[in-house]
């Protein structure tokens, strides 16, 4: 008969599943709590601070942060004085963003749910995203689409892309006219504002 139990090999290191590290964005400082599997998870991505650079003053505008991570771009947001929601699909990064949220003393609203499922009836002024690199038709399409239901009439995407190519040809179709802020390191910001003129 065998018995096998799990337990700490000796000279092994253990895991390490919790991550934290500390930062500044814009001046501002802040501390994240991360986990193994969640992006970026020991550093705040270039992506994102070119996004956060890039995005007009937003104080007192609702803002939705789709595909959120442990946090990072809607909080800080919200530090700038948006009243932010956020929504990832993932609930270990939704866990870090709720955790973060507190200790950064950012109020926000945090739901675990794909792309705008749990925001559904509700309106932004703002929608904002940094979405997987490798992401193409699969995220471009449904996020694109789903945003013009879900933007206030002159409401405005904000987001950071590696390829434009599928959220170019989408924005067009279903927000309007398509303006490059930053190119920069291999990175794009994108930024389109709702037309009224296009149909869904």
């Amino acid at each position: 008969m065998y018995c096998a139990r799990k337990g700490r090999r000796s000279g092994v290191a253990e895991i390490q599943t919790s991550y934290r590290f500390e930062c500044s964005i814009q001046g501002d400082s802040f501390s994240f709590v991360t986990r193994a599997g969640v992006f970026s998870r020991d550093h705040v991505d270039p992506g994102t601070r070119l996004l956060l650079d890039a995005i007009p003053p937003c104080q007192g505008k609702a803002l939705l942060d789709v595909g959120c991570g442990y946090g990072a771009l809607g909080i800080a947001l919200a530090r700038r004085g948006a009243i932010v929601t956020m929504t990832d699909v993932d609930v270990r990064s939704t866990r870090c963003a709720e955790e973060n949220a507190k200790a950064s003393g950012a109020s926000t609203s945090i739901v675990t749910a794909d792309l705008y499922d749990g925001v559904e009836g509700h309106r932004f002024d703002v929608i904002v995203s940094n979405p997987p690199f490798h992401s193409g038709l699969s995220f471009a399409r449904p996020f694109v689409e789903g945003a013009r239901r879900h933007l206030n009439p002159g409401g405005r995407i904000w987001m950071v892309v590696m390829r434009t190519e599928p959220y170019t040809l989408q924005l067009e179709r279903y927000i309007g006219e398509v303006r490059t802020a930053v190119d920069e390191g291999g990175y794009r910001v994108l930024n389109a504002t709702l037309s009224d003129s296009l149909g869904a």
